[in-house]
Order: structure tokens, then C-alpha cells, then sequence
């Protein structure tokens, strides 16, 4: 396959991101103390690919938060391209490129991502793969290209599920997803409003059970650091689900599989289940991200005129956000202060 121009563009762009990502200029935080100290491992065994990814050491030589800036960047730029790609079709390809630099680079240096890139570094593989999995199940415009990446789909699988619990949990979330597919489709239903409730009361089971059975309710709910949004995101999602049920028709997005709709839906009950668990809130709600991604897009660039004003304002929007949670001040201000910082921490930097 020859690589077009505005196609080696995009790669050295988000190479180049990636590079100052690695280096720390974008910012670090704890993990690069921990990591840092271990030395190549595979962590534990539940999670050895995130493990290996986080802690990679040659020569002395840490590459643990390159390898974890390139893994989600890669991620997300393939994921996002493919959905511009399906929602724009008659589009140049370096204006598809275009706009997939721009959102990558945006979400980069954004809340939930920016925490992943500086910090959290095996979820931030986790989520590197799950975006590049999400990206397999986009329908080609080769239908039977679509069909034959089942062994590449099962490789990217496997390394999502061994890189984090949270990709796991959205694994998990996908194969539940199937199911309410397969069920759906034993009752003949085609009105697209009823396919959705279908979906929607079919999802709320299969969400409460594994929200409780996953102990994710109270897992990890130690004490909050920064602010305790876990309510306001919980709120959010039950906005969107109400928004995308009944006045988006999701179903008309032929380019994503049909399960995508229950799984979006799995993931937004799951999140309004866990409010107060502000912790496990904020790791779900970067996936989620990534799932309402095809419909919002879908639903900005058919429903709004001015769509690049608003996709500008929205970009300059979360920036400001992030900018204002003072989450720069602490990666930024941790990278001028490495040795002293990992010393408070009680992690001896090694040099």
C-alpha cells in the first residue's frame, strides 16, 4: 500500500508529539518516579503488556513514557481517522488528516487524556489498544477487507486485555454488547426508535449485573486528589444517553456495527451506577469518550452549520478547562522538580 503525502504528515506529526510526550517537555508526573525505578518487567501478570510497555529500560535508558505516548497517540489517530474518513466520504485525504491531527493533538493535551500521557501509564496502553480495536470493527469501504482482520482483531484483543483492568472491563462491556446484538436480532425488530429502547432496556441488566459483580462501585475508592467530578461526569452520561436514544437516531451510522449502540448504552449506565467513585469515573469515562465518539461526530458535522467554529470553540473550551484544573501546574512543575519531587514520594530517582 503506497503511504500518501499528507499521510507521512500526519505520522511525523503525532511522532513528534509523541517524542516530547516521552522526553517529559509536555509534562510527567508519579509514574515516571515508580516506572522509572523498575527496570524492563512485566509488572504483574494480569497486566504484563502495560507493565512491559510502562517500564521499558535500555541501557539505562528509560523509554517507558515514549512507548506509552506513542501506543495511545497511534491509538487515537487511527481510531479518529477512520471515523472522519466514514462520516466525511467524499473528503481529500489530508483534510481527513487534517482534522484527525487536530483532535488527537486536542485530546492530548486535555483532560481525562493529558493524565494518561503524564501519568497512569498502564491504562494509557490500555486505552491506546482499545482505540486501535474500536478502529477494527469500523467498516471499511472493502467490505471484505472489513471481514478479513479477524486475526489482527484478535491480537489487539489480546494485548488491550493484558494491559490494564480498565481495557479489560471494556472488553467485557463489547462481548455483553454482542449478545444484546444477537438477542435483538431473534426478534425481527427494524423500526430504528424501537431497536434503540430494545438495546437500552437489554443493556440495563447485563450494566447492573456487571457493575456489581465487577466491584467497581467501591474498587479503588480511596480519597479523592483534585476535585470529586464523579457526579457531574455520572450526570453527563445520563444527558447523552437521553440525547442519543431519542433524538439522535444512532442506528443510521452504517459504518459502525450494530453493538455499538448497547455499547455505548453498557458503559453509560455503568457510569451513572458509580457517581461517588470519582476514581473509577474518571478511568471509564476516557473510554467513553472514545464510544460516543462515531455518533457525536456523526450528529456535529449533519446537524451543525457552523461546525468548525464549534469544533474550534470546543477544542479552545476543554483546553481552558484543563488549563483552569491546574493539571499542567502539577506535570509541569513535577518535571522541573524530578529528583526532589520522586525524594517526597519516597522514591529515590534514578538518573
Amino acid at each position: 500500500m503506497k503511504l500518501k503525502k499528507s499521510d507521512t504528515y500526519l505520522i511525523l506529526f503525532m511522532a513528534f508529539i509523541s517524542f516530547l510526550f516521552g522526553i517529559g517537555i509536555l509534562g510527567r508526573n508519579i509514574d515516571t518516579c515508580v516506572y522509572g525505578l523498575f527496570g524492563t518487567r512485566f509488572y504483574n501478570p494480569k497486566e504484563f503488556i502495560g507493565g512491559y510497555a510502562s517500564t521499558l529500560t535500555i541501557n539505562n535508558l528509560y523509554f517507558g513514557q515514549l512507548n506509552v505516548a506513542i501506543i495511545l497517540l497511534t491509538g487515537l489517530s487511527v481510531y479518529f481517522k477512520k471515523l472522519y474518513k466514514s462520516v466525511l466520504i467524499n473528503s481529500k485525504n489530508l483534510y481527513i488528516n487534517f482534522l484527525t491531527a487536530i483532535t488527537v493533538f486536542t485530546l492530548s493535551l486535555t483532560w481525562p487524556f493529558y493524565n494518561y500521557i503524564t501519568n497512569g501509564f498502564r491504562q494509557a496502553v490500555g486505552l491506546g489498544f482499545i482505540a486501535l480495536f474500536l478502529s477494527l470493527q469500523i467498516k471499511d469501504v472493502d467490505y471484505d477487507k472489513y471481514k478479513k482482520n479477524n486475526l489482527l482483531k484478535f491480537l489487539v484483543f489480546f494485548f488491550a486485555a493484558f494491559s490494564h483492568s480498565s481495557s479489560l472491563y471494556i472488553l467485557i462491556i463489547y462481548i455483553f454488547s454482542l449478545i444484546i446484538e444477537k438477542i435483538i436480532t431473534l426478534f425481527n425488530v427494524s423500526s430504528i426508535s424501537k431497536i434503540n429502547i430494545y438495546s437500552l432496556l437489554l443493556s440495563i441488566p447485563f450494566s447492573v449485573g456487571l457493575t456489581f459483580a465487577s466491584g467497581i462501585i467501591t474498587k479503588s475508592a480511596g480519597d479523592v486528589i483534585g476535585y470529586a467530578i464523579g457526579i457531574y461526569l455520572s450526570f453527563f452520561s445520563f444527558l447523552i444517553l437521553i440525547f442519543f436514544n431519542f433524538i439522535i437516531k444512532p442506528r443510521d451510522l452504517i459504518f459502525v456495527p450494530n453493538n455499538f449502540i448497547s455499547l455505548y448504552q453498557i458503559l453509560s449506565i455503568t457510569l451513572i451506577l458509580i457517581p461517588f467513585n470519582t476514581q473509577n469515573v474518571e478511568r471509564m469515562f476516557t473510554y467513553y469518550i472514545l464510544l460516543i465518539a462515531p455518533f457525536s461526530i456523526k450528529f456535529i458535522f449533519s446537524n451543525i452549520k457552523q461546525t468548525y467554529f464549534f469544533l474550534g470553540f470546543l477544542a479552545i473550551f476543554i483546553i481552558g478547562l484543563t488549563m483552569v484544573s491546574t493539571l499542567y501546574d502539577q506535570s509541569l512543575s513535577f518535571n522541573l522538580n524530578l529528583y526532589e519531587f520522586c525524594q517526597k514520594w519516597e522514591l529515590p530517582f534514578l538518573d
